[in-house]
């Protein structure tokens, strides 16, 4: 499976797990897009950028004990921009 196509699906399921607490949902998503920034900018090279502009600002504003924040809302936004740029 594609870098790219893993990401999105992950970026998906997080949106309604609300039974996995948000600062290990953001660790996974940080951690997969630290791993794969490369090959997902092989990939896609503005879905990359986002990625690591924006998406990895909201995984790190979470922390354990913080939870409650925005971000399960604004992970739903960058997968909807997500979205709207391959399209």
């Amino acid at each position: 499976m594609k870098k790219m196509e893993a990401i999105i699906k992950m970026l998906k399921s997080s949106i309604n797990d609300k039974e996995r607490p948000e600062h290990e949902i953001s660790s996974k998503i940080e951690d997969f897009i630290n791993d794969n920034f490369w090959d997902i900018d092989k990939e896609n090279h503005e879905l990359a950028s986002f990625l690591n502009d924006d998406v990895l600002d909201i995984c790190e504003q979470t922390e354990p004990g913080l939870e409650g924040t925005n971000f399960r809302k604004e992970i739903k936004e960058a997968y909807s921009k997500i979205l709207e740029m391959l399209n």
